[in-house]
């Protein structure tokens, strides 16, 4: 059986933004989400702007550190679609 590809991804949450997605900006991920951190709102609308950025199922994508932070980490399995940017983070697994 073939293991699925993993990812650790660093990313800066900005909430309550006026605007939604992703910026790569001086080497960095960026997301900007209109929901406010109640509740886990920011954190699910973030896992939904990663699936449609990367194209890759919102079930295969968890947050590994950084819940309650504006820097996380996210784990993203399986292929992510090409031409995107990736900077992923080391960790062990």
């Amino acid at each position: 059986m073939k293991k699925e590809k993993e990812y650790a991804i660093k990313i800066k949450m900005h909430t309550g933004s006026s605007q939604r997605g992703i910026v790569v900006k001086n080497n960095e991920i960026h997301l900007y989400t209109q929901k406010k951190p109640v509740q886990g709102e920011a954190n699910s609308d973030a896992i939904k702007i990663i699936s449609d950025y990367y194209k890759v199922p919102k079930n295969n994508i968890s947050i590994i550190r950084g819940e309650k932070s504006r820097n996380k980490v996210f784990n993203i399995k399986g292929s992510l679609r090409a031409g995107k940017e990736i900077l992923t983070y080391s960790r062990r697994v």
